[in-house]
């Protein structure tokens, strides 16, 4: 389990997944983010609508992104329908490059038509940088407990950090202290 955000849409015609890719490539380059074309004579798709489960193979089109060394892939990946549905954990990535991700989703969204986003932060909807540290508080505490240090300096780092507001602050700058959104080279 982790942060995750789900995408999915369809696009009009071949010249918009085109258009698609070009934008992405030209975003990634800006972001400087590694990216991948992906041009498959046949690929194996699963779609998930409610409960229903698809499963299909057909030939594939689209571009992989990688935003950080710790973040899953933004894979825009159509199949012959011009329809995609994926995912990106960025769990381990941090609150930084989760925004980075939802950025560029919000600056290829006017090309995928019924295009839907579902942000495990709620970050996508809100816009809210309090709202997105707190989707990633959780996590944080959880991987803290989980630390092989010494009980004493773990009960005085979750000391440091129980008052929520005050973590939120500190982990805004130590993530900013880490510059993680620079961490990835083309």
């Amino acid at each position: 389990m982790g942060i995750t955000i789900n995408y999915e849409g369809r696009l009009k015609n071949q010249e918009s997944l085109d258009e698609l890719i070009n934008k992405a490539i030209s975003l990634a380059k800006t972001f400087r983010w590694n990216y991948r074309t992906i041009d498959l004579p046949e690929n194996f798709f699963v779609h998930v609508k409610d409960v229903h489960v698809h499963e299909y193979s057909s030939p594939a089109r689209g571009i992989c992104i990688i935003p950080s060394d710790h973040c899953e892939a933004i894979k825009l990946i159509f199949d012959k329908d011009l329809y995609m549905s994926q995912f990106t954990k960025t769990s381990f990535a941090g609150p930084l490059v989760h925004k980075r991700v939802v950025e560029f989703l919000r600056l290829v969204e006017p090309l995928i038509k019924d295009f839907e986003v579902n942000d495990e932060t709620n970050y996508w909807k809100t816009k809210s940088d309090e709202i997105l540290y707190s989707g990633f508080y959780p996590l944080y505490v959880k991987n803290l407990k989980k630390l092989r240090v010494c009980k004493k300096l773990r009960n005085k780092i979750m000391k440091h950090f129980a008052e929520h507001e005050l973590f939120l602050i500190r982990l805004k700058n130590f993530d900013r202290a880490l510059n993680l959104n620079s961490s990835v080279t083309t």
